[in-house]
């Protein structure tokens, strides 16, 4: 990076406030100040975004709305630095930094405080979060390891997805979209008022038909077909105390291609369900108790007919002669997590995090456990903040995880800030963090069992009642996964608070990673590979007028891996551009751009249009709205195989709200 480039990435959001102000001198409120920007998430503590000690990103409720995107993971490709890639039509990988598409579980996923990584599989499956896009709030990412506030999945990152207070929802509303591929969503919520509190219940269906066809002209069978209702209620018994109970249920179907050797598809009948109790008490003006208690379960039963030549189960039988039997990925599982956090903010200099978390997994899979399988773990977190002089102040934190089997990690955070006005900081921040290895990386025994055994063509031939395929067992001596993050940022609001400026200059060292891609009779995790990261990110928010939202991002990854595996899902360019604008007469107009180069060797760019009309209707507002997503490279990005027949995918919205 140059200094030349340097300086002209610094002047840019000069420019831009400097040309959007001419042209709104006419605003009377142009000069009025806005509040300034809180974040929850880094710390789990609220604070001005200029008092954090991380780069932050806030995807705001307006921008969700306005993208017109369906995916909840399409909405990360506005967070400088992520990589989000479609393995399929339904399945999405998301990674700060990107590292390897293979795993998705380097990075806490949470929804109001409550984790979403289902330990059975290791992963997150975006398209399974019982929560409708309408009912969030806003996004807050923290863009670097946060291990310190949440444990060992927050390795990379974390991604709180906020819903919305009952008391900011429609009393009753109805959205309706429908478009190509197959795209049919429909949208249902109610909101109501009982003692001391409110509640909401929202009714939710999607479905579409995936990538339309492969490389070599084939069809795609990669449609979701999806169900979910769920509820928050929220109550106040009393003014210092709190309560927030929410739970929820989504079904569907998820197709899967077929291979070579199948004869019916594998298709995933999935479902998840959770229930979540939070309470917070306020014992006095300075200290709040907040615990969290978190249920959640879910079940993929993947079933499907195989076939294979019958000399593969007995050499001298003729290899045209095909033998066929039933196999399945069935797999269950659940978790249960209890969360306890003391916060203490004093009159003068200190700020105090305190609290532990412990955790309890249980999965179930002939397929991939041979029966049962569990894990307990605990977590001891605190951060301590200190205004030493007017303009500076320190934070420590740190996390102590205990494993099973006696192992226990720390992972500390140390950040220094320095603040020449309230509007603007720069920080330096060193922080080590790990990713401990689940159930799949340590207790795995992967075997398949092929039952109803039958031949093509049929001849008699006596036949097993079953065949049990040699197991894969993992050796369960992976230790944690590791990184040195180091970051120097700055934070500014100009403009009486209407353009905010994030820069992030890191280096980061991961090692001892797990890389190997989870294949049967070919898996091996062993932390044998590392990565070198350095860069920079850069982001800009701006709102000259009520009427006017940008929204810009860029990031520049250089990466040195020991394996390209940890480099197929790392852009090394990115971006995004977002501008929103409202029409007083009620229309608005949003076009997004997003890019990233390379996406495991390919190219994704793509620009979203979206125009909206309201139309006041008595008490009721009908918004109706049309989105174009146009994709300016033939395959969307991972793989070549996932192809649209049409650059163009289209949706029709009508939205209803009483």
């Amino acid at each position: 990076m140059t200094i030349r480039y340097f300086l002209r990435l610094l002047a840019l959001p000069l420019l831009l406030t400097q040309s959007a102000i001419a042209g709104a001198d006419d605003d009377p409120d142009v000069n009025e100040a806005l509040p300034l920007p809180e974040v929850l998430t880094p710390v789990r503590l609220k604070q001005p975004r200029t008092e954090t000690p991380a780069s932050v990103t806030v995807i705001e409720h307006k921008e969700i709305e306005a993208s017109g995107i369906r995916d909840l993971p399409e909405l990360l490709r506005l967070v400088p630095g992520m990589a989000v890639g479609a393995r399929s039509g339904w399945d999405y990988v998301v990674s700060y930094h990107g590292t390897n598409r293979h795993n998705s579980h380097r990075m806490q996923v949470m929804i109001d405080g409550r984790s979403v990584y289902q330990a059975g599989l290791a992963t997150i499956n975006w398209e399974d979060i019982p929560l409708a896009m309408e009912d969030i709030e806003r996004i807050e990412v923290t863009r670097g390891p946060d291990t310190a506030a949440y444990g060992a999945n927050a390795f990379l990152g974390v991604i709180n997805i906020i819903t919305k207070h009952p008391d900011d929802s429609a009393r009753l509303r109805f959205k309706a979209t429908r478009g190509n591929n197959s795209t049919e969503d429909y949208y249902l919520s109610t909101t109501g008022e009982v003692n001391s509190g409110s509640f909401r219940v929202t009714a939710a269906a999607r479905r579409d038909a995936g990538f339309d066809h492969r490389a070599d002209g084939s069809d795609r069978r990669d449609s979701k077909n999806l169900q979910m209702i769920n509820t928050r209620l929220l109550l106040a018994p009393t003014e210092n105390w709190s309560l927030d109970f929410q739970a929820g249920y989504k079904i569907g179907i998820n197709q899967d291609d077929i291979n070579g050797l199948d004869m019916t598809p594998p298709d995933n009948d999935v479902g998840n369900y959770f229930a979540s109790l939070n309470s917070q008490h306020f014992l006095t003006t300075n200290n709040s108790l907040k615990w969290q208690l978190d249920y959640s379960g879910s079940r993929s039963i993947t079933e499907w007919r195989s076939c294979d030549s019958a000399a593969t189960l007995n050499p001298s039988l003729p290899s045209f002669l095909l033998i066929c039997g039933d196999v399945n990925n069935n797999i269950r599982a659940s978790r249960t997590d209890f969360d306890i956090q003391d916060t203490w903010l004093s009159d003068g200099p200190w700020k105090l995090v305190t609290g532990a978390h412990a955790q309890y997994q249980r999965v179930n899979s002939e397929t991939y456990y041979s029966g049962t399988e569990s894990r307990t773990t605990y977590q001891l977190f605190g951060n301590a903040e200190y205004h030493f002089l007017p303009q500076w102040s320190a934070t420590v934190a740190g996390s102590h995880e205990f494993l099973d089997g006696g192992q226990h990690v720390f992972s500390p955070r140390l950040a220094l800030l320095f603040f020449p006005n309230e509007n603007h900081s720069i920080r330096a921040v060193y922080s080590e963090a790990i990713r401990s290895p689940d159930l799949f990386e340590t207790q795995l025994r992967w075997h398949y069992i092929v039952s109803n055994l039958s031949t093509i063509p049929t001849v008699p031939l006596p036949l097993p009642t079953q065949v049990d395929l040699p197991t894969l067992t993992v050796p369960g001596t992976a230790q944690p996964e590791r990184i040195r993050s180091r970051e120097l940022g700055y934070y500014g609001l100009w403009f009486a608070r209407k353009l905010e400026f994030d820069l992030k200059l890191y280096n980061d060292d991961l090692y001892d990673l797990i890389s190997d891609n989870p294949t049967y009779g070919a898996y091996n995790p062993a932390n044998n590979s590392s990565v070198k990261q350095r860069g920079y990110e850069s982001e800009i928010k701006f709102r000259p007028t009520e009427h006017l939202l940008m929204h810009l991002s860029y990031a520049l990854i250089d990466s040195d891996a020991s394996t390209h595996l940890e480099e197929d899902l790392t852009p090394n360019h990115s971006g995004s551009a977002a501008v929103i604008y409202d029409f007083a007469s009620g229309w608005q107009l949003s076009g997004f751009y997003y890019y990233a180069y390379p996406i495991n060797t390919n190219k994704f760019s793509r620009l979203d249009t979206r125009i909206a009309k309201q139309f006041p209707i008595l008490s009721s507002r009908l918004t109706l709205s049309a989105t174009v997503q146009h994709y300016f490279e033939k395959q969307s990005d991972l793989f070549k195989d996932n192809l649209y027949s049409s650059p163009n995918r289209i949706y029709l919205s009508a939205d209803l709200s009483f």
